[in-house]
Order: C-alpha cells, then sequence, then structure tokens
C-alpha cells in the first residue's frame, strides 16, 4: 500500500474513535486470545464427555482388593487367592505361576468376587491380574503378586511305570510315598488316569507308609485292561499339603501302552506252568514251586520286573543262613517279599512232581526258564492256583485279588475317584 495511503487511513480513524490505531489492536488481539484459550478448554471437556462415560480416562469408582496383599511370601500352597470388587464388577481375573500356567478358578454370584479353587504349587512366584466396570462403564485393573512357600518337608513320590512303555494287562498305576499321608483324600483328588479307549477304573489304597515300606496307592480297571489301550497318568501334586504341613513338590505325568495279553497260571498241585497269549495257550511246562510250610503265594501277581540273573539268599527273606545263596538266572520278580519265577536246576528232576523250593517257582535248565524269560514283560498276569495262601495287595501288584467292593472300600473319595 502507498505510504500516502496509510496515513489517510490512520487520520480517518482518529477522527471516528479517537484513539490511536495501536492500542485498538491490541485489544483485538487480546479478546481473540481469550476466544481461542477458551475454545481449546471446551474441546478438552468435550472429549470426555463425548465417550459417554464409557471407558475413556475417566477414573472408575470400582475398586480391587487382592488377597494375598502384595508381595506376600511364603503363602501356604492351600490358601485360596480371593479377588473382591467394590463399586463394580469382576470382568477378568488371571492367577499365572510358574511357566505361565494359570491357576484355577470360580467368579461368585453378582461376579464381585472370584476364589481360586484346587492348590497352588510350592516355591513360585504368582502374579494376580483383575479388572473391575463400574456401572458407568468405567474400568480399572490392579496387578499384585505373591510367593509360595518351600517346605520344610518335602514329601516325594515315585510312578512305577515310565512314559512311552509297554505293560501287560494286569498292571496297575502304583503311586509310592517316602512319607505318611495323612490327607489321602487332597492327594488322590490331584490324580487322574484317562485312557483311550474309555475305561472305567478306581483309586485305592493299599498301604500305609511304615519305616519298611512306603504309602501306596493304585489305579486298576474293574477287569484286565483290553491290550492296545492306551493309559495317561496324571500327578498334579505340587504343593498338595499331605497333612502336618507336609507337602508333595512336584507333578508327573505319563502315557503308555497295553501290550498283547499273556496270562501265565502255575498250578501248585499239578506242578505246571500253562503260558496263554491273547487267550490261545502257547505252551504248559514242568515246574516246581514252594515246599510245604515255605509254600508259594497264589493269586494273581502281574510280574513286576525281570533280571538276567539275580543273586538270591535265603537269609534275606528270613529262612536261615546256609539254606541258600546264589545266583539264580532268568529271573522273573512277582512280589517284593522275594518270590520269583526263575531257572533252577531243583526242576530238572522234581518239576512235574513235587514242590520243593522256598517259595520261588523253579523252571528247567534245558531252556524253557530262557524261553518264559523272553515272552514276559512288566504287568503280564502270573496266576498261581491251588496255593494255600494268597498274596496281599501290598506285596507287588496282588490289587487283583480283592473283589471290585473291596477295592472301592479302600478308596479316599467316595466312588474311587475314577479318572
Amino acid at each position: 500500500m502507498p505510504e500516502h495511503d496509510r496515513g489517510e487511513i490512520t487520520r480517518a480513524d482518529e477522527r471516528i474513535t479517537g484513539r490511536r490505531p495501536g492500542r485498538r489492536l491490541a485489544r483485538v488481539l487480546a479478546a481473540g486470545g481469550v476466544a481461542v484459550a477458551g475454545a481449546l478448554v471446551l474441546t478438552a471437556c468435550g472429549g470426555k464427555d463425548g465417550a459417554s462415560g464409557k471407558g475413556g480416562d475417566a477414573p472408575s469408582s470400582a475398586s480391587i482388593a487382592i488377597t494375598p496383599a502384595k508381595d506376600t511370601a511364603e503363602v501356604a500352597t492351600d490358601k485360596p487367592v480371593k479377588v473382591t470388587a467394590s463399586g463394580g464388577k469382576l470382568t477378568e481375573v488371571k492367577v499365572v505361576g510358574p511357566d505361565g500356567k494359570a491357576a484355577t478358578g470360580a467368579m461368585g454370584s453378582g461376579d464381585t468376587a472370584w476364589q481360586s479353587s484346587g492348590h497352588l504349587e510350592t516355591g513360585a512366584k504368582y502374579t494376580v491380574t483383575a479388572t473391575a466396570k463400574d456401572s458407568d462403564g468405567h474400568s480399572t485393573t490392579q496387578t499384585s503378586g505373591f510367593t509360595t512357600l518351600k517346605p520344610k518337608h518335602p514329601v516325594n513320590f515315585k510312578i512305577n511305570t515310565a512314559d512311552g512303555g509297554t505293560y501287560g494287562v494286569g498292571m496297575p498305576v502304583s503311586i509310592t510315598f517316602d512319607q505318611k499321608i495323612t490327607d489321602k483324600a487332597a492327594v488322590q483328588k490331584a490324580l487322574s488316569v484317562s485312557t483311550s479307549p474309555h475305561v472305567d477304573g478306581a483309586w485305592s489304597w493299599v498301604q500305609d507308609w511304615s519305616a519298611d515300606h512306603p504309602g501306596r496307592i493304585d489305579f486298576r480297571p474293574k477287569e484286565y485292561w483290553k491290550p492296545g489301550t492306551k493309559v495317561t497318568v496324571k500327578a498334579d501334586l505340587n504343593g498338595v499339603n499331605t497333612g502336618g504341613q507336609h507337602y508333595t513338590v512336584k507333578n508327573a505325568s505319563e502315557t503308555w501302552t497295553v501290550g498283547r495279553s499273556l496270562i501265565a497260571t502255575a498250578d501248585n498241585d499239578a506242578h505246571t506252568l500253562t503260558v496263554e497269549k491273547d487267550g490261545k495257550k502257547v505252551k504248559t511246562l514242568p515246574v516246581t514251586l514252594g515246599a510245604p510250610g515255605r509254600d508259594t503265594w497264589g493269586g494273581v501277581m502281574p510280574v513286576m520286573d525281570k533280571q538276567h540273573k539275580v543273586y538270591m539268599t535265603s537269609q534275606s527273606v528270613g529262612f536261615g543262613s546256609d539254606a541258600y545263596h546264589d545266583w539264580y538266572y532268568y529271573a522273573v520278580h512277582l512280589t517284593p517279599s522275594g518270590t520269583y519265577a526263575h531257572m533252577n536246576k531243583a526242576a530238572d528232576t522234581l518239576g512235574g512232581n513235587t514242590n520243593e523250593t522256598h517259595g520261588c517257582i523253579g523252571m528247567r535248565t534245558n531252556g524253557e526258564a530262557e524261553w518264559f524269560y523272553n515272552q514276559v514283560i512288566p504287568g503280564d498276569v502270573f496266576d498261581v492256583k491251588n496255593a494255600p495262601k494268597t498274596v496281599q495287595e501290598g506285596n507287588g501288584y496282588g490289587d487283583w485279588n480283592v473283589s471290585w467292593d473291596q477295592w472301592l472300600a479302600g478308596s479316599a473319595i467316595k466312588g474311587g475317584g475314577n479318572g
């Protein structure tokens, strides 16, 4: 704009307003600044209102309480985790422990309280994350954590089978413990057996712990397993209070297969051993069993294991120090009390005629003992007929010598805690 034109405008402005133009411009800018600032404030408030109170940045009126409290140590594994909400409802609760494993739990009625079920693992760090929402839809999330105890009296256990193994139709699942189990129901609830195809079975406590032998619980079906059955055993025992603040400290899981059916029947009167495979008779062998007063146990004794040779002494089973002490070959183990089926020179002359052993089943040295040894696997059924006394449940796998009702009566849970 030409200089003289700006001068004209200035003088005209002074005539109309009586004010200098600089002051008017300053006031206009100041007024404009207030208007802009006001617009920014309104826009910010409008953002919250625009969310209609559903989430956004508005604080939630719901609050969350978590037990055990944050950073608590030495928490008992059978103490439940509790999460409660006030002023709203819980929408999600996660309790995560070792290896990302989540603890199980359930929401109470009204969705204002959650509690864990089962037990936690020992010596483990757990993280709790909970979210609640108030009536306006605003959410709040709280995170906490705690550590479980390390037992002063850890309880160990062992399962008799191995993952990937193959066993005979008479093999029970047997779990032994190195300490006394007072709360048998708590332990039994943490055990499960699943099969393919499905087989009904039950757990039963067959032996209490003593200085001489471990505590023991076994699982067996009502009848012998069907060949080809897949058996999966799970012992979710880490953290179970077995009584008196004694805790089991590990979990175990394994799957094994039932092989072909082999049933070996020894007749105490006929002095014979008859072998059947898949229901068909394969061979009958002459044998010698326990002499009167040293009788072989009667009943079903599934094979525990087998060894090419075993050093045996009469003293180890209470028969005196000089009755026998030697290596015995092709030894098929039937009971922890010392019953074996093995090669025995006495059977060469006595087999099929009389019983003269100290309780074992003696087979001839002409290759018959070796043949039998090569046929059997752990869990194959060995059944002694016409013997004066029947082997007890806890002596080897004598589980099959009690009725089904008797078996169920040994369970700490009604019905046997099937699978």
